[in-house]
C-alpha cells in the first residue's frame, strides 16, 4: 500500500461547498459517485440558517476541467455538461446525513447526496487504521485570498483528547491548515487511503490542523462502512510496534522462550543477521507480553544510541517523560543534559529508583535497540555504559534486553564490560521457515472480510523470497496489495 498514484485521487475527489455568493467557504469529498462528506459546520457557514437532512447546498468541483460557460458541444440536453455539472460548473446536492458539532469535539459531520453523477469524478477509498504516527499526508482547502486552493503536505501525529487525529505541517514554508480546509479529505501516502476529514486548525502561529479519523465517521455514519477498506497489516521495510501486535505473527515460539528468560536476573542479549527482525520481535512480540502481566507489569524504556550526542544523552531523553511527565518540551531539553550527566556519572541506580517510586511498577525494563550503535557510534563510551547498565552492580529492580546484529558479535565479545554480559544470557535468533514466513503472510488478513488471495500467491510470494536471512527484508519489498 503506497501513496500518490497516477490517477491523482484527491484531484477528482475533491469538491467545493459554496455560499449563497458562490464563494467556496469549505471542502468535502466524493466516497461513492453520487455520495460526499463534508463538515457539518462548513455547511452552516454555506447556508447561513438552519441546517439539517434534507437542506440543498451547491457544490463545484474545482479540481476536475468543467466548462463554466455554454458549450454546445460539452452539454447535454437538461444543460448539465459531461461531468454533470450545470454550464455554470455547479451541481446540487442534499443533507442526507447530519450531526451538528458537539461541545465535546464530537460531531461536526454531514453526508451530502449529489443530484448529478460526475462520470470524471473519482471516489476516494476511506481507510481505518489505528496508528498512523509519522505518516506523510496531503489535503487540498481553499483558505481566505486563495480561491484556487492550496495544497497542504504534512505528517500525521496521534490523537488528543477530543478524537481527533493531530497534523503537522511537513516544511516550514509551505502552506498550514486553517480556515478553508474544513471538510478536506486526509490522504494517508503510506497506507494509499483517506484517513479522516479535516476539521479544525490551530489560531495561533502553531503549524497544526486536527481530522476526524475514519472510524470516529463510520460510527456516526454506519451505512458508509461499506466504503471502507481496512488497513494494510503489512509493515514493509518498518519494525512492527506494540500498535502491530495483532497483526505480528510467526514469532510465537521465540516470544515465549524470551518472555521466559526474562525472568532470570542478569541482561538478555538477541543476536541474529541483519534482517531477521530483531527489533519487531520484541516491540511487538515480547514487550507487550512482559505488560500483559497485571500484577508484575514493568515500566519499559526503549532506546537506539543513535538517538542522542551521547550514548547517556539518549537514554536520558527515553527516561524523561516517564521521570517527569508534566514537564514540557522545552523544559526537557533544558533537564536532558543534566540527567544525562548523572546517568554518566552516578549510573542508574538512583533513577531507576526514582522512576519506580513515580511509576509503582515492581521493575524497569531498558530495550536497547541495535546495540551495534553503541559499537560503532560511541566506542569511547563502550566500557563504561556497559559496566553500568549491564554489570552485576546494575540495579536489581533493573532487566536490560539488548538486539546485536551478528556480524558486530567480534567486535562486543573484545570488550571485557560487554563480553561479560553477553556470557550471562544470549539469543540467538535466525532467519524464518517457510512455515514462519507463511504465517506473516496469510496470518494478518485470516478473518478481514472481503479479503482474500488469488490461487497460488501465497506459495509463489514464498517460493520467490526464500528462508535466506534476507527473506524479511525481501518479503517486506513485496508489494501484497488487498483485494
Amino acid at each position: 500500500m503506497t501513496g500518490r498514484d497516477d490517477s491523482a485521487p484527491l484531484e477528482r475527489a475533491v469538491i467545493g461547498v459554496l455560499d449563497a455568493a458562490g464563494t467556496r467557504i469549505g471542502v468535502g469529498f466524493l466516497v461513492a459517485a453520487d455520495l460526499a462528506l463534508t463538515c457539518a459546520h462548513v455547511l452552516s457557514s454555506a447556508v447561513k440558517g438552519d441546517v439539517g437532512v434534507g437542506t440543498q447546498v451547491a457544490l463545484d468541483l474545482p479540481l476536475i476541467s468543467v466548462s463554466r460557460s455554454a458549450n454546445e458541444d460539452g452539454a447535454n440536453e437538461d444543460g448539465a455538461n459531461e461531468d454533470g455539472a450545470n454550464e455554470d460548473g455547479i451541481v446540487r446536492a442534499v443533507v442526507e446525513g447530519w450531526e451538528p458539532p458537539a461541545p465535546d469535539g464530537g460531531g461536526d459531520i454531514a453526508v451530502l447526496r449529489l443530484r448529478e453523477t460526475l462520470p470524471a469524478g473519482r471516489p476516494l477509498t476511506m481507510v481505518e487504521a489505528t496508528d498512523v504516527w509519522g505518516h506523510p499526508m496531503r489535503t487540498f482547502g481553499f483558505p481566505i485570498g486563495r480561491e484556487f486552493g492550496v495544497w497542504h503536505e504534512g505528517r500525521l501525529l496521534g490523537r488528543q483528547a477530543a478524537g481527533w487525529i493531530q497534523a503537522q505541517l511537513a516544511e516550514p514554508s509551505g502552506y498550514r491548515i486553517e480556515q478553508g480546509f474544513s471538510g478536506a479529505p486526509v490522504w494517508d501516502e503510506k497506507l494509499g487511503g483517506v484517513v479522516g476529514m479535516v476539521v479544525a486548525a490551530e489560531s495561533s502561529n502553531t503549524p497544526a490542523g486536527y481530522l476526524i479519523p475514519t472510524e470516529t465517521l463510520l460510527a456516526s455514519q454506519p451505512d458508509l462502512r461499506g466504503l471502507v477498506r481496512p488497513a494494510s497489516p503489512y509493515r514493509g521495510l518498518a519494525p512492527f510496534r506494540a500498535s502491530d501486535r495483532a497483526v505480528f505473527f510467526g514469532r510465537g515460539t521465540e516470544i515465549t522462550e524470551l518472555v521466559e528468560l526474562m525472568g532470570r536476573p542478569g541482561p538478555l542479549t538477541v543476536v541474529g543477521p541483519s534482517g531477521c527482525g530483531k527489533s519487531s520481535l520484541i516491540f511487538a512480540g515480547v514487550l507487550p507480553a512482559l505488560q500483559d502481566r497485571d500484577d508484575r507489569s514493568p515500566a519499559v524504556v526503549t532506546f537506539r544510541p543513535s538517538a542522542g550526542r551521547t550514548v547517556y544523552t539518549a537514554l536520558a531523553a527515553a527516561l524523561l517523560p516517564m521521570l517527569e511527565p508534566e514537564l514540557t518540551e522545552v523544559e526537557r531539553l533544558s533537564e536532558l543534559a543534566t540527567l544525562a550527566g548523572v546517568l554518566e556519572t552516578h549510573g542508574l541506580t538512583d533513577v531507576v529508583a526514582r522512576l519506580l517510586e513515580r511509576t509503582g511498577a515492581p521493575e524497569l525494563v531498558i530495550f536497547l535497540d541495535q546495540a551495534e550503535e553503541l559499537l560503532a557510534q560511541h566506542p569511547d563510551q563502550v566500557e563504561r555504559f556497559s559496566e553500568q547498565l549491564l554489570g552485576p552492580n546494575a540495579p536489581a529492580a533493573l532487566r536490560v534486553l539488548l538486539t546485536l546484529r551478528a556480524d558486530f558479535l567480534d567486535t562486543a565479545l573484545n570488550s571485557p564490560a560487554l563480553s561479560a554480559a553477553l556470557r550471562r544470557s544470549v539469543y540467538t535468533l535466525g532467519p524464518m521457515t517457510t512455515e514462519q514466513l507463511r504465517a506473516v503472510v496469510v496470518e494478518p488478513v485470516t478473518g478481514m472480510l472481503g479479503v482474500d488471495f488469488q490461487d497460488g500467491l501465497v506459495e509463489r510470494i514464498l517460493a520467490d523470497v526464500g528462508t535466506d536471512p534476507g527473506a524479511l527484508p525481501l518479503l517486506g519489498l513485496a508489494p501484497i496489495p488487498l483485494i
